[in-house]
């Protein structure tokens, strides 16, 4: 697993849309920020890495600019180096927030000199548990890991009599579609008996580890 850590540098909202205010804390419930423009929306939580806008300064010469004008709710520091994708989660104080769309346009007031850029930079969230975050909480990155398992059921082929050819044929179509898309995965396989008593004991523990895709044949 990719083990990396952040810190909030500052939090902001704004009852609309366009540049938010810095505050002390943000109180989050299901519906996102309490008191923000986007709760309600596909888009609850907004995150911008500081090393981006500062990036976005030097290329433009862009004037000094104060948290949250880039429309960010957290300004963060530390997670310059994620390839964010959806689905993966923060950690952040009492809340767990849950990506949902990467990227965002900087808005028109920092086109300066004839320079512009629209980095694909900013990370929009929704809320998975509710809490509080403020200034120099600590952001745990939880990247997400699409988990799978294969189950071959034959009794011939669990006892070696002749091998598996669908679970392995299985195996090969699924990691070639996965790598495809891009994402982070696991494949995991096994070679069971006719034996409904023993399928359900592996479903049962498939559910309990938290599968994405299972497949049987």
């Amino acid at each position: 697993n990719i083990m990396i850590e952040g810190k909030v540098l500052s939090v902001s909202l704004s009852t609309n849309r366009g540049p938010k205010k810095p505050v002390s804390k943000l109180k989050l419930n299901s519906k996102g920020i309490i008191g923000d423009v986007h709760a309600g929306t596909s888009r609850q939580v907004s995150l911008i890495d500081i090393s981006h806008i500062n990036r976005f300064k030097k290329i433009t010469e862009a004037r000094d600019t104060e948290f949250g004008e880039f429309a960010e709710n957290i300004t963060s520091k530390g997670l310059h180096d994620i390839d964010f994708q959806t689905f993966d989660q923060l950690k952040i104080g009492d809340a767990i927030l849950e990506v949902t769309q990467v990227g965002k346009p900087f808005h028109d007031q920092f086109r300066e000199l004839g320079n512009y850029v629209m980095p694909r930079v900013g990370v929009f969230c929704r809320v998975i548990k509710e809490g509080t975050i403020s200034a120099n909480n600590k952001i745990e990155y939880i990247p997400k890991t699409y988990k799978a398992l294969i189950i071959t059921l034959s009794d011939r082929a669990s006892a070696g009599v002749y091998e598996d050819k669908s679970g392995p044929k299985i195996f090969e179509l699924l990691e070639k579609y996965l790598k495809k898309i891009g994402v982070r995965y696991q494949i995991d396989t096994e070679i069971i008996p006719d034996s409904a008593e023993k399928l359900h004991e592996i479903l049962d523990q498939a559910k309990k580890d938290v599968y994405d895709v299972i497949i049987t044949t």
